[in-house]
């Protein structure tokens, strides 16, 4: 049985860049593992028109739903309705990956008939969406956690920042906005997915980025605040390794990008797209770093692996991020796993990108 992995609204960017594209790419290669023949429709030669050549139709709904759809442009100049009325025809099982399938047709089909009620200008593309056929897809859906799948004795969890640790044979529990406090508030095995009960040799956690971009700085002492953070972070992670018995790895957080860089309203707390200059938030980040090394115990390590994203000027460098905005770094910089295949490129030969630079066995 073959499979498409796709979007309702905006297909799937080839670009290795999109943060978006990535979790998607990501879970297309967990269904892959898990022996499902899936192809990934992706924007330009990557992309099929024919929904209907594959046998089943795992949606994808991107990284960044809310429950509210907003389309860009709006019903007159949204720059996608033909994926949407390409996606309304298929006819086959339909899988709705992590969520249940949204009511897209409650959502979408009302705001078409009151435009066309009041005679506003749409796109007359809208027409040929297959109204009924989309209520039936969102009737018959089964939603699907690719995670669970095939359950691997090795997780890797934290922030959004985390589908970065996706590799083959891992499970990757990403949870957007999430900062190292509420995470240690929560628990550090709170994040475990355990469908089953199975045991778990390695676990790997990666917290600390939004607390160092927002909240640190805040602190009446800023210093003291990120000593204690950290110092509650390794014994967390500590009482976690002697609940499972694994081995932990917590990873260093990125460097702290030039203040220039445009970030997306999502990313923004309070307003803002960050708190404290660029210095501050660096001071921040070297004693989280200074602290980290510190508290080391056997079976709980900290991981460095940022050294080859940084600039002359100590900055993570632009190059290796998402483009053209936002915070997270391009799929092409991931520090094991890449995913070329899935966008029909041959991985270089030459050492350009991190994982020719540093593996993970380089720290055990």
């Amino acid at each position: 049985m073959r499979a498409l992995l796709a979007t309702p609204f905006i297909p799937i960017a080839k670009n290795l860049s999109s943060h978006r594209a990535g979790q998607g790419v990501i879970y297309a290669d967990q269904l892959k593992c898990a022996g499902v023949d899936v192809t990934v429709n992706m924007s330009l030669n990557l992309y099929h028109s024919d929904f209907n050549k594959f046998d089943a139709l795992y949606v994808y709904h991107g990284n960044d739903w809310s429950g509210h759809l907003n389309l860009f442009g709006g019903l007159k100049e949204f720059p996608h309705v033909d994926n949407f009325v390409n996606f309304s025809k298929f006819k086959g099982k339909v899988f709705s990956l992590i969520i249940d399938f949204p009511d897209y047709h409650a959502q979408l089909k009302h705001k078409v008939d009151l435009a066309n009620e009041k005679n506003k200008e749409i796109d007359p593309r809208w027409a040929e969406v297959d109204w009924d056929n989309i209520l039936r897809m969102e009737k018959e859906s089964v939603m699907v956690n690719p995670n669970t799948l095939v359950l691997y004795d090795k997780i890797a969890m934290g922030d959004s920042h985390a589908i970065c640790m996706y590799r083959p044979g891992w499970m990757v529990n990403s949870v957007p906005f999430k900062t190292l406090h509420g995470a240690l508030k929560m628990g550090l095995d709170s994040f475990i997915i355990n469908e089953s009960g199975n045991k778990f040799k390695e676990l790997e956690y990666y917290f600390g980025n939004i607390d160092i971009r927002h909240h640190l700085a805040r602190q009446h002492d800023p210093e003291e605040a990120t000593r204690k953070l950290v110092k509650d972070y390794f014994e967390e992670a500590q009482r976690v390794s002697k609940l499972t018995g694994a081995t932990i790895r917590l990873y260093e957080p990125l460097p702290i990008e030039n203040p220039k860089r445009s970030i997306p309203k999502t990313g923004w707390y309070e307003g803002a797209p960050f708190y404290g200059n660029w210095h501050e938030r660096n001071q921040i980040r070297n004693i989280f770093i200074d602290e980290a090394i510190k508290h080391q115990k056997k079976k709980v390590k900290f991981f460095r692996w940022t050294s080859n994203l940084i600039n002359t000027h100590g900055e993570l460098d632009f190059k290796y991020m998402e483009k053209p905005k936002s915070v997270h770094l391009s799929r092409e910089f991931y520090p094991h796993w890449q995913g070329w295949e899935w966008n029909a490129i041959r991985k270089p030969d030459i050492n350009t990108n991190i994982q020719n630079a540093v593996t993970l066995e380089d720290f055990l």
